[in-house]
């Protein structure tokens, strides 16, 4: 297996070409022995076969270089010159003016093809190189791979990232023209120290691909880990360069030419990058992060498709066991995949910007759900999640406002539920946004309470109209004395600080009793009701109160 030199395309194209070259060679001048006689068989150069030489003298200039191609005008000319009669039957000689002016002509001739060959060729290999070298660093780029051959083998392949983690610290710091020079220094280290027939390119600004035989795996991959832990001076300047490799094997060694083989080797050192280790070995269990992504991906068609929907979980009064609010909760139909429920994709969104497109849906959804129900003259409160991203993005108040003005419905309708670890992660901040909600009325509900900081002190410090207590207290509490005087003092505390208590996770009769002795005001449960669906939750919510 060969590998180009991003400094010497040259070499690669002779070598390319070497057999055609030959072939060419060979033609060129059978063709002009062949011109030959046919002009002497055709009676001389009186005639116009003579015009024929052109022909093969064009082509070894174009093909062949100016070089070439003069030397097969030289011996053309004077083939069809002083070797040639005027005419073959009288063998009447030609005038020396008049084979040398034909002899200057076929130089011309072959000297302006090759010429213009030479020029096409060097501009062919300013092409390739732009198109196969990175232009910054002089390392082949991803289009080299296409210009490797291979000879056969018939062992594996190993298949090496290497993701430089702190390039845009260098860069920051130090500039482009720096780092650029730390890349291909890295570049030189991996092609001095691996084998003479590695592939290495450079297959984005901060990632290198790799691909050398196979040895093992874990011997590779600490092979290179070492390789990269020399440290790097540039221009005087000492950089620390944090690296994360990844390793896989490949079976069929032509697929180092192409980009996917090197996919498995890319979801290692992401999951290398991502874990703060130095490198990790590819697994399959990583192709999940695929899915993961492709589910991501088409988040936004699902929403233009309306492939989302809301399914509403009523709230009900302890006492009187009627609904006082609902909770909305995402659903996701699928095409292929099906019902996909939030505690698959939410995390990953959560990830990504898209929570805030997400969060924003499902508010518009509640507050079009909250005017169908007043059409209905029956005023209900929708409460929606709220994502730590959305509190701290300083337009989600400007964006949830303009949302509730543009409908009929009061902002008293529309309940915000926040998990106290949310709160937590930046109290200031979630402060200053909440207290803005609270301003404009709207309802504000802790979620999960107890399964974070587990701490009442702050609460004090907050707008919260409701607390919610996590459903693993609510589970407890019938056969766990503690977990019951723990949920008894945030009652307590809870009202006394003018919050009312929610309790999720009521399954049954027994539990309800209790958590009502212990004055928890509102619950939520499958025992009251799941989820309704969007088409179905008016019709059952006029039942219930009747």
């Amino acid at each position: 297996m060969e590998t180009l030199n991003p400094r010497k395309f040259e070499s690669a194209f002779i070598i390319k070409t070497k057999f055609a070259r030959n072939v060419v060679t060979a033609t060129v001048l059978s063709s002009i022995a062949l011109v030959y006689l046919i002009v002497y068989l055709t009676g001389g150069v009186k005639f116009v076969y003579a015009h024929l030489m052109y022909i093969p003298l064009v082509l070894a200039g174009l093909t062949l270089g100016f070089k070439f191609g003069v030397f097969s005008a030289l011996i053309a000319g004077i083939l069809l010159g002083p070797f040639m009669p005027l005419d073959t039957i009288t063998h009447e000689p030609q005038n020396f003016a008049n084979w040398f002016f034909r002899l200057i002509m076929f130089c011309v001739i072959s000297l302006l093809s090759g010429f213009a060959s030479d020029v096409f060729k060097r501009h062919n290999e300013i092409i390739k190189n732009i198109w196969t070298v990175n232009q910054e660093t002089g390392i082949p780029n991803i289009n080299s791979l296409s210009e490797i051959r291979f000879r056969k083998r018939k062992h594996n392949h190993s298949v090496i990232t290497v993701l430089i983690n702190n390039h845009y610290n260098i860069i920051d710091y130090f500039g482009m023209d720096i780092y650029n020079i730390l890349v291909y220094k890295v570049y030189l280290e991996l092609k001095k120290k691996l084998s003479k027939n590695a592939i290495i390119i450079q297959s984005d600004s901060s990632k290198l691909w790799i691909c050398d035989k196979y040895i093992t795996l874990e011997t590779k991959v600490e092979h290179i880990n070492e390789l990269l832990k020399i440290p790097f001076t540039i221009n005087g300047i000492p950089l620390y360069v944090e690296f994360s490799i990844g390793i896989a094997k490949i079976e069929d060694f032509k697929m180092c030419k192409y980009a996917d083989a090197y996919r498995h080797s890319d979801l290692a050192a992401r999951y290398a990058q991502v874990n703060d280790i130095p490198y990790y070995i590819f697994e399959p269990k990583l192709l999940q992060s695929r899915g993961d992504f492709e589910l991501i991906s088409s988040f936004n068609q699902a929403i233009s498709e309306g492939q989302l929907r809301l399914a509403y979980q009523p709230k009900f009064d302890t006492n009187t066991l009627k609904p006082v609010g609902l909770e909305g909760l995402i659903r996701w139909y699928h095409p292929t995949k099906g019902l996909i429920m939030p505690d698959q994709f939410i995390p990953l969104i959560e990830e990504t910007q898209l929570i805030h497109l997400l969060t924003l849906w499902v508010i518009e959804q509640a507050v079009k759900k909250i005017e169908e129900f007043k059409k209905e003259r029956i005023d209900v409160t929708i409460s929606v999640n709220i994502s730590c991203k959305n509190l701290f993005d300083e337009h989600f108040y400007d964006n949830v406002m303009s949302i509730i003005k543009k409908s009929k419905i009061n902002t008293t309708q529309l309940e915000l539920e926040i998990t106290e670890s949310v709160l937590m992660s930046n109290p200031e901040v979630s402060y200053q946004i909440l207290k803005k909600f609270a301003n404009e009325k709207f309802k504000i509900s802790l979620d999960d309470f107890g399964k974070g900081y587990s701490s009442l002190g702050y609460l004090s410090k907050f707008p919260i109209n409701f607390v919610k207590i996590d459903r693993f207290f609510v589970k407890e509490i019938t056969n766990n004395e503690q977990m019951k005087e723990i949920v008894s003092v945030i009652v307590y505390i809870s009202h006394n600080l003018g919050a009312k208590i929610i309790a999720e996770g009521i399954e049954d009769k027994n539990t309800l009793d209790l958590v009502k002795r212990l004055g928890c005001e509102i619950a939520q449960g499958y025992f009251y009701a799941k989820p309704i669906e969007d088409s179905k939750i008016i019709d059952w919510y006029k039942s219930a109160l009747v």
